[in-house]
């Protein structure tokens, strides 16, 4: 659990710098290269020289993964123009089937996050002095009304507690069919980079090209859901929602270990 506790830790702290890899000497950044297959191939040789193995056919599948999703999504839109909903479903839905809109990472990168997140988000760092955000438990009965309404199209109101907002985003995160960090061969490499690297910058650049092999719309929404935190943790003085106190709370739903975790790692 400490291995989990500080790696969100140090993924918060470097949440917003923006990915590049680090080659000969050299930073690169994402755009420098001509395909996502380009950067993985480089990603996985930068990170085995740190003694870090990335099975690199799992994530040629990714490839072919992400052209079905974009294919179900292209699908998914056509038919939503073509026929009205009485409901929207947002909890319990893969993220690229969401609605989509743009965010701004600290980096002044625009890139698609899913809407719900954006306006959770959005309206609970107009409150972010709150005491207990993501911590205090709410009230349940009024958390499942406000997720009855969203799901029917509806928006948060001036009525709805910030308190029951912030859980209503940590169930979004603690629901969705595939964590933003996955257990199993992420995790493993991300945990690799904490043992492997033994200097602070050599852990960050190792848990950025680690992330890379997240879909990118995981690692868009992860990217600016950890910047909304760092907002959160500037005010703790208020909220009392610390780095440590965020973690504790939030690591089950970003990041859950595996049912079958060794006791020690």
């Amino acid at each position: 659990l400490r291995t989990f506790k500080f790696l969100t830790v140090l993924t918060i702290k470097v949440s917003s710098l923006s990915f590049f890899c680090k080659i000969n000497d050299f930073n690169m950044l994402i755009s420098d290269f001509n395909s996502r297959e380009e950067v993985l191939s480089v990603a996985i040789k930068e990170l085995k020289e740190i003694g870090i193995k990335v099975r690199s056919e799992k994530y040629k599948q990714i490839e072919v993964n992400e052209k079905n999703i974009k294919f179900q999504c292209e699908n998914f839109n056509l038919n939503f123009q073509n026929k009205r909903r009485r409901s929207k479903k947002i909890f319990k839905v893969q993220l690229h089937a969401l609605e989509l809109d743009n965010g701004i990472l600290s980096n002044g990168a625009v890139c698609q996050i899913p809407k719900f997140v954006l306006q959770a988000c959005s309206r609970i760092q107009n409150e972010n002095k709150t005491e207990g955000l993501f911590r205090k438990t709410g009230n349940v009965k009024k958390q499942r009304q406000m997720q009855e309404h969203l799901e029917n199209g509806g928006c948060f109101e001036k009525q709805h507690n910030v308190i029951d907002i912030a859980n209503l985003l940590k169930t979004f995160f603690r629901e969705l069919p595939e964590p933003l960090i996955p257990p199993g061969s992420i995790q493993d490499a991300l945990i690799r980079c904490l043992i492997n690297c033994t200097t602070y910058e050599h852990k960050t650049e190792a848990i950025l090209m680690t992330c890379l092999f997240l879909p990118p719309l995981t690692v868009n929404t992860l990217a600016y859901f950890l910047q909304f935190l760092e907002v959160i943790t500037k005010n703790s003085a208020e909220n009392f929602m610390t780095v440590d106190n965020l973690v504790k709370v939030l690591t089950p739903s970003i990041m859950p270990m595996p049912l079958h975790a060794p006791e020690k790692r």
